[in-house]
């Protein structure tokens, strides 16, 4: 399986190479998507090998408590079940691979958002955002209009004089 580390900075959008980022998001999020299911999978087994051990240490405790003449209460069965070794270790497994497959998830999810912002990103490049036209056509706006000031001004003058 791989490690959730692997994919450290992959949420970084380097807007100067949209293209390319745009080629990479599919692929990556199949490779997020299949180690998220793997998780889950690990999470699952861990779950039932939880609910394995607790059935038969129960069981064992059932049978150990009535070999010794020991009245079997189910609160006696439960407290005896959790306590052992066997089962906390279980337990620990599980939420060790529950943590790992909600790291996991998380990932996805904010991949999936990725992809989004990507479409957003590319909407700006399109509008020219990241031009330097953009800026030097509002500068050029302006040259014009400080142009046509100067020019009424030196025409009222002209009239005055």
């Amino acid at each position: 399986m791989r490690d959730i580390g692997d994919f450290d900075g992959c949420l970084l959008i380097d807007e100067n190479n949209l293209d390319q980022e745009l080629i990479r998001q599919p692929a990556t999020l199949q490779e997020i998507s299949m180690a998220y299911a793997e998780a889950v999978s690990m999470r699952d087994t861990a779950k039932q090998d939880v609910e394995r051990v607790y059935a038969s240490v129960s069981l064992q405790t059932r049978e150990d408590l009535l070999s010794y003449g020991k009245k079997v209460t189910e609160d006696t069965v439960l407290q005896t079940t959790l306590s052992t070794a066997e089962y906390r270790e279980a337990q620990d497994i599980y939420l060790d691979a529950k943590l790992n497959c909600d790291e996991w998830a998380g990932l996805k999810d904010a991949f999936i958002q990725r992809s989004f912002m990507l479409r957003d990103l590319v909407s700006l490049y399109i509008s020219g955002y990241f031009t330097d036209s953009s800026i030097k056509g509002g500068s050029v706006a302006a040259e014009e209009i400080k142009y046509e000031t100067t020019k009424k001004k030196l025409a009222s003058t002209r009239q005055t004089t």
